[in-house]
């Protein structure tokens, strides 16, 4: 019959269409999840990195911090030394000023 055979082969190309929509289908399913596992590979790659980079920022800020509170201390350690001298030389100084207030009294007087 001639218009069984048209009905076949229609059926088939409809078939076979369907078949090429449904491979081209799953092929971009697994594309498109292939390329998600590798952006949260990526993703996660990155943020790990990020997490090391920041310990590292935070040990080496604190050895920083360290550093920085031993020298303040030496600094003050100096600061108050030169400051028990001066008034060491200031006290020197005003004796030396009152004997010669002293001398100068006495010598007036004569």
């Amino acid at each position: 019959m001639v218009g069984q055979d048209v009905i076949h082969e229609a059926m088939q190309a409809t078939w076979t269409i369907d078949k090429v929509g449904g491979v081209l289908a799953t092929a971009i399913v697994v594309v498109i999840l292939v390329l998600i596992g590798g952006m949260l590979w990526v993703t996660k790659k990155l943020v790990n990195g990020f997490q090391e980079t920041n310990k590292e920022l935070l040990a080496s800020n604190n050895r920083i911090a360290t550093e920085n509170q031993q020298q303040m201390a030496r600094l003050t350690e100096a600061v108050n030394s030169l400051s028990l001298e001066t008034r060491k030389d200031i006290s020197v100084l005003q004796d030396k000023v009152d004997g010669l207030e002293n001398v100068v009294r006495n010598t007036q007087m004569f």
